[in-house]
């Protein structure tokens, strides 16, 4: 339900600017806006509105549905995973986040690939070529949002490329790690544009740990890298997602030491927990399972 009122907001409010003129459903909450009220110019991008929902910005908003996904489909009990991957995969296209884009659907194949393929053969021919089915197939107004992480000053290229740019000066100073604190005036000095002016922040939850964490980062990172690819190789389905999220939304925001970014994360770590305990309970400890029920 959470997911589904999340994307239909985001839907209803993109296409109540663009097709009506309507900008109220961006302001919602009038002049108690968290932070103030939303300029109207920040909404559009190249591909026109952007979905921000009830949220500060796309990518965070991105970042939620691309969470609540994760959360029902990791349950198999679901009834519902067709409409979860329908719904979830139009929202995220509504918000156009570059990073959401590409990591739900990275996530929707993985998913597909585990549990639709059986032979191992094709499993390796679609691992090649389904990626380039989908890039042939996707619209021009989806590949030009695409295409903006090539621009320097867009929020693609601030979220994606503008980090790797900034870690290597980093490493290159500290390959242990930046003092905390020295972010804005390390970044600002680096001249990189951002929205047309000079950035002072880390937009990546990646970035954020290389620059603090240095080559310690590495570790933790390779680390989680490691655990996704053995649930891949042993088709554990709810390890891939959780795993996946884990991974990638570390990709949505720079903000990962902030409440609402550790909240989701300890969510669906207890999700995960929840449906590995109803798992062993419906294996060889089925009678416990009736006997707490």
């Amino acid at each position: 339900m959470a997911l589904f009122l999340v994307i239909s907001f985001s839907i209803v409010q993109v296409l109540a600017l663009r097709v009506f003129d309507i900008e109220a459903l961006y302001n919602p909450f009038g002049e108690f806006t968290y932070l103030s009220q939303y300029s109207l110019d920040r909404v559009y991008s190249l591909t026109g509105p952007r979905a921000y929902g009830l949220f500060l910005e796309p990518s965070y908003n991105s970042f939620i549905m691309f969470f609540l996904m994760s959360m029902i489909l990791m349950d198999d009990r679901s009834n519902f995973r067709i409409f979860v991957y329908v719904i979830g995969a139009l929202g995220i296209v509504f918000t156009a986040s570059a990073s959401g884009i590409l990591l739900t659907f990275i996530l929707l194949f993985l998913i597909f690939w585990l549990t639709v393929i059986k032979n191992n053969v094709l499993r390796l021919v679609l691992l090649f070529l389904v990626p380039i089915a989908l890039v042939s197939m996707i619209p021009e107004e989806l590949m030009v949002r695409l295409n903006e992480v090539n621009l320097e000053g867009t929020s693609g290229y601030w979220r994606l490329v503008a980090p790797i740019k900034i870690i290597y000066e980093a490493m290159l100073v500290l390959p242990l790690g930046i003092p905390f604190g020295q972010v804005n005036d390390f970044v600002y000095n680096l001249g990189i544009d951002h929205g047309g002016e000079k950035g002072t922040s880390l937009d990546n939850g990646f970035a954020i740990l290389f620059f603090y964490f240095g080559l310690f980062a590495f570790i933790f990172l390779a680390a989680i890298v490691y655990k996704l690819l053995v649930a891949i190789y042993f088709r554990n389905y709810k390890g891939v997602i959780f795993w996946w999220f884990i991974f990638a939304s570390l990709q949505f925001s720079g903000g990962i030491f902030l409440p609402e970014f550790i909240f989701p994360i300890l969510l669906i770590l207890y999700q995960y927990k929840i449906v590995n305990f109803n798992e062993k309970l419906d294996g060889p400890f089925s009678g416990i399972k009736k006997y707490i029920s």
